[in-house]
């Protein structure tokens, strides 16, 4: 399996729009891995995960075939997850030669109700090309594209059930854990019995301290330590941290915390660090 990051940032990116933080100003000097668009990824060039307002740069800058694609897991409707105004897209007026296998939409029933008002604000018009969906139920596995996927819930937005993905096939198990905090004690259990090739963790938060809808560093490595001692994760597993924002790249210090400064400070702790356009494979 291959997982390509295509972006790596929170909502606002990084830098962010309109933020003169030492941290954006840095960022934006150094260029580079430092330039991080809204959070996507994509598993063999095949299964997308999320629908960002960035989705078409990253079609422009990593060759995603869009059109070719059917299958996008959506972990929740934050709008730099779920940007729902470019599936209009596909609509006749924009685009040609269409595939008549339908682009589908999977998450939860929050994607769902937002799918079923913008076809009835349509009248049905932006979906006749093959924009489709199919809610999901949380730890019930279902068949996508091929993929065995089981949503988990995420601790992130309290007016939804936002979901973590756990993704296997071919021997092979991804677990795709953003947006989240901490996991509830209930989730735990339902790790057990799978042995992950690949982590993939949210770090929004960097070197501050935690929120009630994101990790830090230092929250990321309990759930690495954890996974460890449970026997879901072992010397082989690969773990990543993902889902920058600049507000956490400052320390108490001062200290500002780019790509450069991570990656050794993380490989101490067992991580990778993401950036836009990394492909891993597992």
């Amino acid at each position: 399996m291959k997982l390509q990051y295509l972006g790596t940032a929170a909502a606002e990116g990084w830098p962010g729009l309109f933020c003169r933080c030492p941290a954006c100003r840095e960022a934006a000097r150094r260029g580079g891995k430092n330039l991080r668009t809204r959070s996507q990824a994509i598993l063999d060039d095949t299964l997308l995960l999320d629908f960002c307002p960035d989705t078409l740069m990253h079609m422009y800058l990593y060759g995603v075939d869009l059109p070719e694609i059917k299958h996008c897991l959506i972990t929740h409707t934050h709008e730099d997850h779920f940007y729902t105004d470019d599936l209009k897209m596909r609509c006749p007026w924009f685009a040609n030669d269409v595939d008549e296998v339908p682009f589908t939409l999977y998450g939860n029933d929050a994607m769902a109700a937002r799918m079923e008002q913008l076809r009835q604000a349509e009248r049905g018009e932006v979906f006749t090309l093959g924009i489709a969906w199919r809610e999901l139920k949380e730890y019930e596995a279902v068949e996508i594209g091929g993929y065995r996927v089981t949503p988990t819930i995420a601790k992130h937005n309290p007016q939804e059930k936002c979901f973590n993905y756990i993704i296997e096939k071919d021997g092979k198990a991804l677990f795709y854990g953003h947006d989240s905090s901490l996991f509830e004690e209930s989730v735990w259990p339902h790790f057990a019995g799978h042995r992950f090739d690949l982590v993939s963790l949210d770090c929004t938060m960097l070197q501050r301290g935690p929120a009630a809808t994101h990790m830090n560093i230092g929250q990321c490595v309990q759930v690495r330590q954890r996974m460890l001692e449970m026997g879901c994760a072992n010397e082989h597993t690969l773990f990543c941290i993902n889902h920058f924002s600049h507000n956490g790249a400052i320390d108490a210090q001062g200290k500002v915390w780019l790509h450069e400064e991570l990656v050794p400070f993380m490989a101490d702790r067992g991580f990778m660090v993401s950036y836009d356009g990394m492909a891993v494979e597992f």
